[in-house]
């Protein structure tokens, strides 16, 4: 559907400029114009037989495909919508019309990245778009340190070609961006937390949220990149966001997700459930799974996490109280709420004070807030393939705690119900271990050659970025062994202040222990990496005692991921220049050491 985009060229917009078109000697194909203003107009001869009139300081003579002739406005290419500098004179081919390529737009955000095993680099991310909002996944391929883009899913079909010359005859090339679709009011909103992983048979997948349905998603491709298959996973109440993929021994996908469950009864709560898809079919390149080979499990028991609601979780009738509570519209609200409600409170139902109780009315002020990290069970989920199954960590923000648990295959496949395939969640760090702080923010998971756990978390009370060490030996306890460590603070001498640091962390562990994380300081928006050498305690941090950070141009460091080829860690961030008037942006990468 869409060419692929170089990263040089992901902008926000692009400075647009005038068409100069030179009025004599063209071939008709190619526009021929005629006189300047004021001057006769000129003859427009068909290979039809046929010849019109053109006006020569306006238009341009060209024959169709028909071969009928046309006059084509002389346009000037100052659309936010289109790259004016790959402007297509009207032609034959085109059918007399202007084309250019879409402008892409923000490419990308919410960005991961994986390795093959022959060091193939392709990351995954979200594509925004620009003035016009595309939002659709996006595949980069990585080759000589640049990123070529293009579209996995989103692009509608068999939409029409819109007119963006106001009538003029200046529309998106078909061989551009998105092929040239501009997206349609009913477009799926897709691509955000999402997840690329290559399976043991060196075919690519990537888990993402389908915003606009609520779903999970996955797609796959076996020609590295040239044509994707798509299919839901999970379809059940708001499900996909905070996805990590895996790939079992076997080469079965794994997914891990976020699910929130709407309430429909003002007596309960919305809910949340952390949730791993396991599928029953193996990817390769003979095989792979369909919608319907997915099983889904709950790593918390039903009914989940109870958590306030927001406005798009309360179904039916009811509405968001700010308390937390999804309320009913009282129908007679001078008899419930006798003392009439004054300001924004409105007559809403509170839960009945004991299970099964009446429901009682009362002023409540509604909430319309709009958040992006819920109170929920299951947040920055992280999933990891070990010899006997999978490990994941989670962050529990009702609980301001990071949660770890691990699947068992072999129980998983014998389907013994008396041995679940997950163990019982331990907490990793948080309220629940040391009664203060919350822990948790962008948890990330890396299993090293020794089975050991490493997670590098943020935490949100103290502001810090965070590793814990749960050491495999222990790992079949409750409680297993911990050891935990700041790895950066977010002091900066002679700085004075600190800086809050840790989003978007991304941690590896090289064969001889060294542990590097990857990280962005989001109050000087700069890209981090703190290196821990094996067998050493102490943390060497770039922008101190490392040396300088990643990447200090423009505010960049979002969505920092890196992968490992050998001991190189391939690194990429999204970087965006605030002061610039049309928001330039891009992928950058690196490499360390």
């Amino acid at each position: 559907m869409s060419r692929v985009f170089k990263n040089i060229r992901t902008f926000f917009l692009l400075l647009a400029w005038p068409l100069l078109l030179s009025i004599a000697g063209c071939d008709c194909d190619e526009g021929r114009g005629g006189s300047e203003a004021g001057m006769p107009p000129i003859l427009c001869p068909g290979t039809d037989g046929t010849t019109i009139e053109c006006d020569g300081a306006t238009t341009l003579c060209c024959v169709g495909q028909s071969g009928a002739p046309v006059c084509a406005p002389i346009v000037t290419c100052t659309s936010e919508q289109l790259l004016c500098d790959e402007l297509e004179l009207p032609s034959t081919a085109n059918n007399c019309v202007h084309l250019a390529p879409l402008n892409p737009g923000r490419l990308a955000t919410h960005l991961d990245m994986a390795a093959a095993a022959d060091g193939t680099l392709m990351l995954s991310g979200y594509a925004p778009g620009g003035s016009v909002r595309f939002q659709d996944l996006v595949v980069g391929m990585v080759e000589n340190g640049e990123v070529e883009w293009s579209i996995v899913d989103g692009v509608a079909e068999n939409v029409p070609p819109f007119d963006l010359g106001g009538g003029r005859g200046l529309f998106p090339s078909p061989d551009g961006w998105r092929g040239g679709v501009l997206p349609p009011a009913d477009e799926p909103n897709v691509g955000e937390f999402n997840a690329i992983a290559f399976s043991p048979a060196g075919v690519v997948g990537i888990s993402y949220y389908d915003r606009t349905n609520g779903d999970l998603k996955f797609a796959y491709s076996r020609d590295a990149g040239e044509t994707w298959t798509v299919q839901a996973v999970f379809t059940l109440g708001d499900s996909g966001r905070y996805t990590s993929l895996a790939f079992l021994a076997d080469g079965r996908p794994a997914i891990s997700f976020l699910s929130l469950v709407p309430s429909e009864d003002p007596a309960l709560r919305p809910r949340s459930l952390i949730q791993v898809a396991v599928s029953s079919v193996p990817l390769s390149m003979d095989t792979a799974p369909t919608s319907t080979d997915w099983v889904v499990s709950a790593l918390i028991p039903e009914p989940g996490t109870a958590i306030p609601c927001r406005p798009e979780l309360c179904g039916g009738e009811l509405v968001c109280r700010a308390d937390g509570n999804c309320g009913a519209e009282s129908p007679a609200p001078d008899t419930d709420c006798v003392s009439g409600c004054t300001g924004n409170a409105e007559c809403l139902s509170s839960p009945p004070s004991v299970p099964g109780g009446p429901l009682t009315f009362s002023c409540a002020v509604p909430l319309d807030a709009v958040e992006d990290v819920p109170a929920a069970n299951g947040l920055y989920t992280s999933l990891r393939s070990i010899p006997t199954g999978l490990a994941v960590v989670w962050y529990d923000r009702s609980r301001r705690t990071l949660m770890g648990s691990r699947f068992d295959t072999a129980a998983f496949d014998d389907g013994d119900e008396l041995t679940p395939p997950w163990r019982a969640p331990f907490a990793i760090d948080g309220f629940d271990v040391t009664g203060v702080g919350d822990a948790g923010y962008h948890a990330d998971l890396f299993v090293d050659a020794m089975g050991n756990w490493h997670v590098a978390y943020v935490d949100g009370v103290e502001e810090e970025l965070r590793h814990a060490a749960i050491l495999e030996p222990t790992l079949g306890n409750p409680n297993p062994t911990i050891v935990r460590t700041v790895v950066d603070n977010g002091a900066r001498l002679p700085r004075t202040g600190r800086s809050i640091v840790g989003t978007d962390a991304d941690i590896v562990v090289l064969n001889s222990g060294e542990v590097r994380i990857v990280y962005q300081d989001a109050t000087e928006l700069e890209a981090l990496l703190a290196v821990r050498a094996p067998g050493a305690t102490d943390w060497t941090l770039q922008g101190g005692s490392l040396g300088e950070p990643l990447d200090t141009e423009n505010s960049t460091g979002f969505w920092t991921t890196q992968t490992l080829v050998g001991d190189t860690s391939n690194i990429a961030t999204w970087w965006v220049d605030n002061t610039d008037l049309f928001l330039v942006s891009g992928t950058r990468l690196f490499t360390f050491p």
